[in-house]
């Protein structure tokens, strides 16, 4: 099964190929990269994807989960 990505799921859901990724001005390495999650999107590029193709940027921020806090040890 193939890794679903926070950009992936987006450009998919918009019906937005790699191909017009790259047509864009993203760098084909840069995005391919991104879009198979073999490496992480800095700020810059959920920006910009953002912008470039109308996605909300809460889309693109994969959510993670916040851990339980600790209770402190009764006395």
């Amino acid at each position: 099964m193939k890794k679903q990505t926070p950009l992936r799921t987006a450009l998919s859901k918009r019906g937005i190929s790699l191909a017009e990724v790259v047509k864009k001005g993203i760098p084909f390495g840069t995005a391919a990269s991104h879009f198979y999650g073999y490496r992480e999107m800095t700020v810059s590029y959920v920006q910009r994807y953002a912008s470039l193709f109308g996605i909300p940027l809460e889309e693109l921020i994969p959510s993670t989960p916040t851990p339980p806090e600790k209770e402190a040890p009764h006395a």
